[in-house]
């Protein structure tokens, strides 16, 4: 959301202003790529990423865009996520 934005330093508006559709109906918001995306020990460069207006979602969601970078398997009940080199 936006606030998340600001705090991490993004300029979101300088993105491709977008109409998204979410679980909560339609709402607008700006598709940026982020330079870096650092998770854990996994670090990607250029993730596309989506920018809501307002505070929704109160947290923030990965996406394909950087999930699908990545290999994942499951161990008994939890998600591995492990970097492709």
């Amino acid at each position: 959301n936006e606030s998340d934005a600001v705090r991490a330093g993004i300029d979101y508006r300088r993105g491709t202003r977008v109409l998204v559709n979410t679980a909560a109906g339609s709402t607008s918001g700006y598709q940026v790529v982020l330079a870096r995306v650092d998770i854990g020990g996994i670090s990607l460069p250029n993730v596309a990423a989506v920018v809501l207006e307002g505070g929704s979602p109160s947290t923030p969601l990965l996406g394909m865009s950087f999930l699908g970078r990545l290999k994942m398997r499951h161990d008994g009940a939890l998600l591995v996520l492990e970097q492709m080199h």
